[in-house]
Formats: C-alpha cells, structure tokens, sequence
C-alpha cells in the first residue's frame, strides 16, 4: 500500500529519473518542507502560527505529527528528492474543508505545490501534481480541487485540470459542500494577494501525461 506514495521497504522511490525522486515524505523532511512552503507561500507562515499558538505547537511539529500520521489524517505529503537528499519540491493532498458539516469524504485538496527555484522548469511540479492524484485516489477520494496563482492557470489546464473563471480571493469551480461560502469569508487574504487566484478541479481518474512547468513549479 505505501507503494503508492512512493515508498518501498527502505523508502525508495519508484519513480526516479535525473537523479530526482518522487516520494512519500518523511518526519526529517518536514523543516525543508516548511522552508520551501513559506518561500513560495509566505502568508502561511503567520496564518499557521497563528492557528497553534493556543495549543503552544509550532508548525514544525504539527507538520512532522501530519507526515507521521499521514493515513489516519488522509493527508499524504509527497516530496522531491534530489543529491544529496535535498528537498526540491512539495505537494500535498488533504480532505477538503474542515470544520463540523463542511468536510466531504470523497473530495480532496490539492495544496502547497511548489518546487525550489533552482530546480524549475524540469518537470517535477508535473510529477509532484500526478503522484499526489495518485495518492488521492487511493485514499478514496473521487475528485480533487484546488486554488492556485493565476499565473498558473495555463500550466494546470496543459497538464489536464478544469480552469474557472478568476475570482476574488480564494474560491473554487465548485461547491461541493453548501458551506463553502461561509469557509472562505471566514479566511483572511492578504490585500497584496486578492484576485490573483484561480478556482481549478480535476478528476483523479484520468491522469495528465504532457505540460511545461513555470512560476512556483
């Protein structure tokens, strides 16, 4: 089963090629995941303090305790790994929504897709999207949803994804759940950031094979 995620016996992958794995991360990723996350994505940094600071847990911590229980919380992390073990690039797929009444079993998120600088344009963020759909879909989920840049819209429908409108703030193409629209008056969005997302979606079953990559991948 954890061959799915990348992962056989000693933890190598079963997809390498140019010296870069795809794989499940693990606990001792959990720093560089977090190093590449806020670099891409630095409002997440302060929205998850903010969030742990009354359990007095740091996101280090809430991160390794997410990859280490990564099944219970259906939330897999996969990583790209390149010399030297270095940290190239992160996704992650989590149930969709939290919250009494707003989560959905069978819809999932696609979240924190990034690669380092150094290593865009060689078609990790293409692999990293894939194996995470792959995750998803053998966690049970039957559709995955996501918010991205806008700026990278064009590089999500080449790799197979379902474009929406652009909006303000964050929203997606669909509602799966009727409280959706409570969820996202409910998030702060940094001015600088406001209607430069895209709402996207893409069935699991029916994996891209062709796409550049740009931006944040």
């Amino acid at each position: 089963m954890t061959a799915i995620l990348g992962q056989r016996d000693n933890g190598r992958t079963l997809s390498q090629s140019n010296g870069i794995e795809i794989r499940a991360a693990a606990e001792k990723h959990s720093g560089e995941i977090l190093k590449l996350t806020y670099e891409a994505f630095p409002f997440e940094e302060e929205k998850e303090r903010l969030a742990l600071s009354a359990s007095c847990t740091t996101p280090l911590e809430a991160w390794k305790t997410i990859i280490s229980d990564w099944k219970a919380r259906r939330t897999p992390v996969v990583i790209a790994v390149g010399k030297k073990s270095k940290v190239l690039g992160t996704a992650v797929v989590r149930p969709h929504a939290s919250g009494p009444g707003r989560q959905s079993d069978n819809v999932a998120v696609l979240a924190r897709v990034t690669v380092e600088q150094g290593s865009r344009n060689l078609g990790i963020g293409k692999k990293l999207v894939n194996r995470a759909l792959e995750n998803a879909r053998f966690l049970g989920f039957s559709k995955v949803i996501a918010s991205i840049p806008g700026s990278l819209t064009e590089w999500y429908e080449k790799i197979g994804w379902t474009i929406g409108d652009p909006a303000e703030g964050l929203s997606w193409l669909e509602k799966p759940e009727p409280q959706d629209d409570l969820a996202f008056q409910q998030q702060s969005i940094p001015p600088e950031l406001r209607g430069q997302f895209a709402p996207i979606r893409s069935e699991v079953l029916a994996l891209p094979s062709t796409g550049t990559t740009e931006s944040l991948i």
